[in-house]
């Protein structure tokens, strides 16, 4: 029984606790703090977490200025101040503090001064926003990942939010699906292109050795997180992937397979939990940024498996031999259309004769039976990668 002292002094740690986080967060946001205006430059990257794509892919020849807008950053300066004042039409006593940190970034859009704001990030409602009320530049933003009802669908705003519903001016999308998908949930977006995923683009007409050989018959894309597995959200995920990972290690053994698992993270806490699973039966990539190392292991592998990973998806894009197995039970996770690209019954019988169907068809027979799902979901011209196409989108528009 817990005595009253006890729920005294444990009470008493949680207040000290919450106070302490408080105090670090106030002086992580005082550290964030620069006084003076950010960089001018005609091409600007929206979010640091686009950089690196962006730079690898596009602008690794151009110069180019990033607005941080995680908290790394908040420029202070009278130019900026004074921009603000410039924006205030736009504050409103609904949503106080995210119209202050919109016009708080309209002042830092209006300083810097570009002709093109792009980023990688293509589902921030921020840019989205930025991108209907700075009218003094052409935004772009590129899809970085397989968009499903889930992401669409509007539930985590209220009509009267700000941002309720999707509208920019222009996306560089997988293909003809994703435009049905935000035209069926009523969003505005003035121009598509339909051109495939810059990332898979640029490994598979950069990076990838043609004719390269193949190290293995099973690929297992992992779909890990700290979020989804170790706390168990969204609810059956890690489920999904205990019962998937059963299947895949049983199929190796009694297929006598050479398979990997591709880690999604360098978190320790991943590779420990697979390697609970399959022991020494499969061999673990570790996660190579650089490298690309899952869309390595993809491309060296003759059929991929994951629960719901885009890279998967994007391998089909290739061409490549997938299988899609969300047995979370949860069907915002299922595929757009049935085939035998996907999996959604977890019983092992089922799992096993999909995975020998896709092993024993001719490539003829397989490239057929999915032309129309791959080209409705991930366009992929290596003639015309999105690369290319970006860089000619920028070229046009920039002022330099």
């Amino acid at each position: 029984m817990v005595t009253p002292t006890v729920a005294r002094v444990a009470q008493l740690r949680r207040c000290i606790h919450y106070c302490w986080q408080v105090v670090v967060a106030q002086i992580h946001l005082l550290k964030a703090f620069r006084f003076k205006n950010p960089s001018q430059a005609d091409i600007l990257v929206y979010d640091m977490a686009s950089v690196d794509v962006l730079h690898r892919t596009v602008l690794y020849d151009q110069q180019y200025a990033v607005l941080p807008v995680r908290g790394e950053v908040f420029y202070f300066s009278f130019n900026i101040l004074q921009n603000m004042f410039h924006y205030r039409t736009h504050m409103g006593f609904s949503h106080l503090f995210l119209k202050l940190y919109f016009v708080y970034l309209l002042a830092c859009l209006d300083y810097i001064s570009p002709s093109v704001v792009i980023t990688f990030i293509d589902n921030d409602r921020t840019f989205q926003w930025l991108s209907r009320h700075y009218l003094k530049a052409d935004f772009l933003a590129i899809q970085n990942g397989m968009r499903r009802k889930s992401c669409v669908d509007n539930k985590a705003f209220s009509p009267t939010h700000p941002c309720y519903k999707i509208s920019m001016p222009n996306l560089v999308c997988w293909g003809p699906a994703d435009i049905d998908l935000y035209k069926s949930y009523g969003h505005l977006i003035d121009n598509y292109y339909p051109c495939g995923s810059l990332w898979a683009d640029y490994y598979k007409t950069s990076l990838a050795k043609p004719n390269c050989e193949i190290s293995y018959d099973l690929c297992y894309v992992s779909d890990w997180s700290y979020a989804e597995v170790v706390c168990g959200q969204p609810p059956g995920f890690k489920e999904g992937i205990e019962t998937l990972l059963a299947f895949f290690v049983r199929y190796t053994v009694e297929r006598r397979l050479r398979s990997c698992i591709s880690l999604r993270t360098s978190d320790d806490r991943e590779s420990t939990f697979f390697q609970t699973y399959v022991g020494n039966q499969v061999k673990l990539i570790e996660r190579e940024y650089g490298a690309m190392s899952t869309y390595a292991a993809m491309y060296k592998s003759r059929v991929i498996i994951s629960m719901v990973s885009s890279a998967a998806v994007e391998a089909l894009g290739w061409g490549k031999r997938v299988l899609l197995c969300n047995f979370s039970g949860d069907a915002n996770w299922d595929c757009r259309q049935d085939g035998i690209w996907n999996c959604s019954e977890p019983e092992y019988t089922f799992f096993a004769a999909r995975l020998d169907t896709l092993r024993t068809l001719t490539e003829e027979a397989f490239q057929a039976e999915t032309l129309l799902y791959r080209n409705a979901t991930i366009a992929f011209n290596p003639a015309a990668p999105v690369q290319e196409f970006v860089r000619q989108w920028l070229a046009e528009r920039k002022k330099i």
